[in-house]
């Protein structure tokens, strides 16, 4: 029996999701105290890391949001349309303002620093705005991915103690933006990984099955 490919995508897509997120988290120079901003500065001299640690983390929350539309839609659609909606547009736009905090956190020290300025004054300003932005975001996104995981297990795809353990990920992962240090980040990291590399072993188990 063939493959189906369109389960083969989706099952690329969401095992990309949380890899290149914790690529990206593994990459950005820990700040152990987001409210130092010297601390901070320190971080953005391995200016490299910064960059690309949060264009990577940017570029996964914007996996994460397609992975959401195909879970959504192609998973429990039919369960429940107007939950897997709710979840959906919640992860859209927590996703997207996500990759907006993390690109504006990436470039903006360090375009401060190049143009001579101290990159403190970016952090000292910009608090209210990106650091805002991107717990709003974060807030959001949890949230739809608490509805996906309750969905998912009311759908019964996994054994009880698997779905039981998606959903405490799903949990921690909310807290974990609540977690006032880069540290914080690596819980986002490893709740990912434990959230969606099952989902993309169902679609793995999809794709091979030829659905």
């Amino acid at each position: 029996m063939t493959g189906n490919p369109r389960f083969t995508f989706f099952a690329v897509l969401t095992t990309l999701f949380p890899l290149v997120l914790a690529l990206g988290i593994v990459l950005i120079p820990v700040v152990r105290n987001y409210a130092d901003h010297e601390l901070a500065e320190a971080a953005t001299a391995k200016s490299k890391r910064w960059f690309w640690g949060h264009l990577l983390s940017a570029i996964g929350f914007g996996l994460g949001v397609v992975v959401s539309a195909v879970i959504n839609l192609y998973l429990l659609w039919s369960l429940d349309r107007f939950w897997a909606s709710v979840g959906l547009v919640l992860m859209i736009v927590g996703g997207a303002a996500q990759m907006f905090g993390l690109g504006a956190d990436g470039i903006g020290p360090l375009a401060v620093r190049r143009a001579g300025g101290s990159a403190k004054l970016f952090f000292d300003g910009s608090q209210v705005w990106v650091t805002g932005t991107f717990i709003a975001g974060s807030i959001l996104f949890s949230l739809g991915q608490i509805i996906m995981v309750i969905m998912i297990g009311n759908r019964e795809f996994f054994l009880p103690a698997m779905a039981t353990t998606m959903m405490i990920a799903a949990i921690l992962f909310s807290v974990s933006t609540a977690v006032p240090s880069g540290y914080g980040l690596y819980i986002t990291a490893v709740t990912a990984l434990i959230i969606y590399l099952p989902l993309a072993g169902l679609f793995w188990q999809l794709a091979a099955l030829g659905h």
